[in-house]
């Protein structure tokens, strides 16, 4: 017998919960820090992947705005294929990318990312984190590539629309806070940027508030959804040429702690093929809450986040099974 038949036939009949989701940050100083994993994979080249950890604070709530104020602080260095960044073009973008940390976001109450609130502050630190740069790399292409960053933290629109097509500000800091209804499934629309510096595809998705909690006593919110994209040619009139579409998919699960609502856990994928099968996959993992039994985990946590590739291999380490574990439905939701 499964575990949540037992469950059922000793305690109540299981009962819905409220069909609405809001953030309750307790206790006031609320901070968590996330290991991020994001993966890119193309059928013509070898994947790439990248980790680091990052801290998310809650610094204040605009009343007024109706928005939240959070910090992102950057805890480790970003990790590509679990080295640190080794070619001049890699190591020239992540020095260069220091400026923008700690980084303060306005987020909406629905949990939806609005814009960059220290623009300002980002601003001042410019000239000193350039002159930093300047000092190891030296060389015309270093001074475009200083001269363009400079003209982007200027424009405070430019800026905003950079950390929005952000694969883990997009998916961390979106509208999950909010009523799904009496069926506990809404429709929504969502944008993601496939490829960097395009312009975002709009995504229909169906976004399903789950009735009980999971295993470990978790709300779980799972996104289905799919974009229709038309590929165009522009020396050939729609005319005179067969435009096939491409077929875009993106699906997500997302664990909330059940008191306070805030985020355990992203999983998500996008995936779509171009005459190339492309696949972009994100795992956030609450590191706060790890609880590291396994040596080898624990040897690693620290360093090289090598601890995350084991949510996808090991069937014994504690958090593949805690990502596992959010199909198994057991408690009721308060």
């Amino acid at each position: 017998m499964d575990d949540k038949a037992t469950f059922t036939e000793k305690h109540a009949p299981l009962v819905a919960c409220p069909s609405q989701v809001l953030l309750k940050l307790k206790p006031t100083h609320f901070s968590r820090s996330y290991g991020i994993l994001i993966s890119f994979s193309a059928s013509n080249a070898e994947p790439v992947n990248v980790k680091y950890e990052i801290k998310v604070t809650y610094v204040k709530t605009l009343v007024d705005e109706q928005l939240r104020i959070f910090k992102l602080e950057r805890l480790s260095s970003v990790y590509i294929n679990d080295t640190e960044p080794d070619t001049i073009a890699d190591q020239l973008a992540y020095e260069t990318g220091q400026v923008f940390y700690p980084l303060v976001i306005k987020v909406g109450l629905d949990g939806s990312f609005e814009g960059i609130y220290n623009h300002d502050e980002i601003k001042r630190r410019w000239p000193q984190v350039k002159s930093k740069v300047q000092e190891y790399f030296v060389g015309e292409e270093s001074e475009k590539y200083l001269m363009r960053t400079e003209q982007m933290l200027q424009d405070a629109f430019t800026l905003d629309i950079c950390f929005q097509n952000d694969w883990f500000i997009n998916t961390f800091f979106s509208s999950i806070y909010k009523s799904y209804g009496s069926d506990r499934k809404i429709k929504q629309s969502k944008n993601f940027s496939l490829v960097q510096d395009a312009v975002p595809h709009t995504f229909e998705v169906e976004e399903t508030l789950e009735q009980y909690l999971n295993h470990y006593g978790a709300i779980e919110i799972h996104h289905n959804g799919d974009c229709e994209i038309i590929s165009k040619d522009e020396n050939i009139s729609e005319d005179d040429q067969y435009i096939p579409s491409i077929n875009a998919k993106y699906n997500a699960d997302i664990v909330l702690e059940n008191d306070t609502k805030a985020i355990d856990s992203i999983i998500a994928q996008w995936s779509w093929s171009d005459g190339i099968e492309n696949t972009v996959a994100l795992s956030a993992f609450n590191m706060d809450a790890a609880i590291v039994t396994d040596e080898e985990t624990s040897a690693n946590m620290g360093h090289n986040l090598s601890f995350l590739d084991k949510v996808n291999y090991s069937e014994q380490n504690l958090i593949s099974r805690f990502f596992k574990s959010i199909f198994s439905k057991h408690k009721i939701i308060q």
